[in-house]
Formats: C-alpha cells, sequence, structure tokens
C-alpha cells in the first residue's frame, strides 16, 4: 500500500549520508523492477543470482528515484534522479531506522518458529480497534523486507505491527537494532531450521535476539507451555527486560484458555487475561489460532488497553491463504470438495495442529491429507517424518496421499488403509491428483513452501 510524499530527496540524504542527485518525491519502495511503479524508490539489491543493478535502466524513468551502489551505464546524473550508497542493504535498514524515529507509533514485534503471520494478521485486527494500526504485509519478515515495512509506516500510525523472521544466527539481532520493539512476542520455538543451528535450544537463544533491541521498559510475551520457556525469560532478562509476561493453555499463564470449541463456522473462545474474563468467536479454525490470539489480546492489555475492544477486532479474523484457509473448490471435473489451504509451510507441531482442524471437519465424504516434504530438519529429517505416524493414525484422517522422497519414508509406515498414493513431486500430484479425488471429500494441503506444494493449491482452485 502505498502513503503519499513519505520520502524525498532531503530526508533519503539525511537518512542514508549518500549522493541523491535530483529534486523528487516517493510514495513506496521497490526491490522488485519488474513491479515498479511511478512514485517508487527501486533499491537495486546485489544477490547471490540476480543483480538488481542489471535492471536500474529499464525502469529508471518510470520510478521517481533509483538507489544504487553504482552508476549503471546508460544513467546519468543530470537527467535521472539517483541515490548512490556504500551499500544499498545498509542504506535501506538506515531508510527504516531514520523512519522509526520520524514516527510516534508503538512498535509490536512478533517472531516464532510458527504463527508469526497469523498472529501479526491477528494483532492487526485487535488494535484496529482501538486506534490507527499500520502492519507489514504478507510474510514481509526477511533481513531485506521487513526494513522495507518499517520505512513505509504512515507517519500517523499509533501501533506498528511488524512480523520479524530468521534462518540463521544473529539475524534477528540486527533486525532487533533496527525496530527496537515496545513489546515483542514470541509464538512458539519448534524444530524449524534446525539444519541452520546445532540444537532446538540454539534456535531459542536465535529468535530470543529480539531482546536485544529492547529497552529495559519493554514487554516480552512467551508462550508459557513452549518446552524453551526457561531459555527466552533467561535470554529477556539478560537484555534487562524485567516485564515478562505468558499465554498459552496452562491455568499458570497471565492468558489462558477457559475453554475453546470449533466446528465448521469457527472457534468459540473463552479466555482469562490477567485475571479478566472474556468470551470471543473467530471465523477460523485451529487451536492453535485461537492460543495465538491470547497473545493478541494479552499484548492489548499489557500495554494498557481495552482487551474488550481488542477481542472485537479477532472477530475477522480468517485464516490466512497458505495457512490454513478454508473453501469450498469446484474442480475441473465438476466435483465439489472442501480444500483446507495450510500449504505455505510445515513442521511436525504445525502439521499435528493442521490435522486437528481437518478432524473437527464435519458433513465430508472423506478426509484427505496431501503431505509434501518437510524442509530444513538437518540430519533429523526422516525421524521427524516417521513421527508423524502416530498422530495421523489417532485423527479421523482416511487417506493419505505423500509428495517427495522424505514424506516416503512415512507414507511407507502407514497402516494399508490410509494409503492412497505416493507422488515423487509436486508436478506428477497435480498431474494425477483429480483421479484420486471424489465428491464431498475434504483436502488439506501442506509442505515446505521450497516443494512448491502450493501449485498444486493453484491447480485445484483453477489457476493453473
Amino acid at each position: 500500500m502505498k502513503y503519499k510524499n513519505l520520502w524525498d530527496n532531503a530526508s533519503v540524504l539525511e537518512a542514508t549520508g549518500g549522493k541523491v542527485y535530483g529534486k523528487w518525491d516517493a510514495s513506496c519502495i521497490s526491490i522488485d523492477s519488474r513491479n515498479v511503479k511511478p512514485g517508487d524508490i527501486f533499491v537495486a539489491i546485489k544477490g547471490n543470482k540476480v543483480d538488481g543493478h542489471d535492471f536500474v535502466l529499464d525502469i529508471v524513468k518510470t520510478v521517481s528515484a533509483v538507489m544504487v551502489e553504482r552508476i549503471p551505464k546508460g544513467c546519468d546524473p543530470k537527467i535521472h534522479n539517483i541515490i548512490v550508497v556504500d551499500d544499498t542493504l545498509e542504506a535501506l535498514r538506515n531508510l527504516a531506522i531514520f523512519h522509526k524515529k520520524r514516527c510516534k507509533a508503538k512498535i509490536i514485534a512478533v517472531t516464532g518458529s510458527l504463527g508469526k503471520t497469523s498472529t501479526k494478521e491477528q494483532l492487526k485486527l485487535a488494535f484496529s480497534e482501538i486506534g490507527k494500526t499500520y502492519s507489514s504485509e504478507g510474510n514481509y519478515n526477511s533481513q531485506i523486507t521487513a526494513p522495507i515495512s518499517l520505512a513505509l509506516m504512515p507517519f500517523d500510525a499509533e501501533f506498528g505491527i511488524f512480523e520479524l523472521g530468521m534462518s540463521y544466527p544473529k539475524e534477528m539481532a540486527l533486525l532487533a537494532k533496527i525496530f527496537t520493539p515496545d513489546l515483542s512476542i514470541i509464538t512458539t520455538v519448534e524444530a524449524v531450521h534446525l539444519e541452520n543451528f546445532p540444537s532446538v535450544e540454539g534456535i531459542a537463544k536465535a529468535k530470543a535476539e529480539i531482546f536485544s533491541g529492547m529497552h529495559s521498559s519493554g514487554i516480552a510475551v512467551l508462550n508459557g507451555d513452549n518446552l524453551f520457556l526457561k531459555i527466552l525469560e533467561e535470554e529477556a532478562k539478560k537484555n534487562g527486560i524485567t516485564k515478562i509476561l505468558k499465554f498459552g493453555e496452562k491455568e499458570s499463564n497471565d492468558a489462558f484458555l477457559i475453554s475453546y470449541k470449533s466446528d465448521n463456522y469457527g472457534a468459540y473462545i473463552r479466555a482469562n487475561i490477567l485475571n479478566e474474563k472474556i468470551e470471543y468467536t473467530m471465523p477460523s479454525q485451529g487451536k492453535h489460532h485461537a492460543i495465538n490470539s491470547l497473545s493478541a489480546l494479552l499484548s492489548a492489555r499489557a500495554l494498557g488497553l481495552d482487551v474488550q475492544k481488542a477481542a472485537l477486532g479477532l472477530k475477522k479474523f480468517t485464516n490466512v491463504k497458505g495457512r490454513g484457509l478454508i473453501k469450498e473448490v469446484l474442480l475441473k471435473d465438476k466435483k465439489k470438495i472442501t480444500l483446507i489451504d495450510d500449504s505455505y509451510n510445515a513442521s511436525v507441531l504445525s502439521i499435528k495442529a493442521a490435522l486437528d482442524v481437518i478432524s473437527k471437519n464435519n458433513g465430508s465424504k472423506r478426509k484427505i491429507i496431501i503431505l509434501a516434504d518437510m524442509y530444513e530438519l538437518g540430519e533429523s529429517a526422516i525421524k521427524a517424518h516417521k513421527s508423524l505416524l502416530g498422530a495421523i493414525e489417532n485423527s479421523s484422517v482416511d487417506k493419505v496421499v505423500s509428495v517427495g522422497p522424505l514424506m516416503k519414508e512415512l507414507f511407507d509406515i502407514l497402516p494399508s488403509r490410509l494409503r492412497l498414493h505416493h507422488f515423487d513431486n509436486y508436478s506428477d500430484t497435480i498431474k494425477n491428483i483429480d483421479k484420486l479425488l471424489e465428491d464431498s471429500d475434504c483436502v488439506l494441503v501442506k509442505g515446505s513452501f521450497g516443494t512448491k506444494i502450493h501449485k498444486l493449491i493453484n491447480y485445484l482452485e483453477g489457476e493453473e
């Protein structure tokens, strides 16, 4: 979304200290030359495979200005609006830091192994009931995209909600120094990106780097049911944070579920938020979403806001595309199915949560799960895939379709009554899935993004 005149040549000069040519203003920042528009600052990032500088000449006349480390051949500072800096990624971070100082919004940052994007959406809906709220778009949570989101926050925002991600140690610390959150939420710590860490404990400490950018007056909101809670609490205290609040199912948490019920229409929740009892509904399924919603309400209460009012926003929360969105789909052969799109990513815990969702979906002929490989699990990959056996057997799933060599390990140990078919990859699945599905089936699709299983969703929805 664009906001008029967030940036101009003078403010970019002050923020980056680079050489700025031309007089202009801009409303947005882009790093993708394919999608630039008038009013953008195009930042040329040099990646491992593509160098944004190679596309500057093609779009320099379209955008408000281009930010580069070197002036490409054919570009002329006397004609074109150009910003020259030593390091475009560092300059992008400086834009975000500079802009944060210009804004007065309370900054709320969300990280965790699972549930970041959904929790961010819940926070956005809850806080929007109270004041002017801005949040990062989609899953803009990386070293490049997260600073862009911060640099585009409206001046009049009262609350800024941001999702922060990491795949390696020290990445979260970099983002924390940019965002300096007033309140940070860690949704959970699980064995995700394990191939980049020596242990899950290492992942916990990497997530806890978010505290390094917070002031001692900041608030940490943690999953009180998580196995690595103690590590997170210790890391928060090391960074001088004394206000640590917990959410989860256990009654010992500062926010906990009193009761949870769900059906095809959504969830009905009773909760205790810092000794204030509250009832609310969400038109989404999945107990994990209900638990994460506690973190949104706890955050509001911790900041001295009206928790009852915040809960009104959660009535608008629906599962995000790729993260549990449920819809009725008419296939090309006219069969009608209920499709649960949880295709954005996968871990052992998130698959178990998805199994709970499909198990509670009533009225379907069969419940079918299409599972693609889980990535970034390191040496424990095969063991992790096989560990899903018990959860699947104890669910109400009727049939399993596996996709990829790792899920084949699970497929081979499933009881014959559960095995429907195995495919080597997503493209083979797309070619053959129609003959496996029947009218009135409920179909869950889940797998790591790198498997491209999300393309199966596009096919089933008739988009390709």
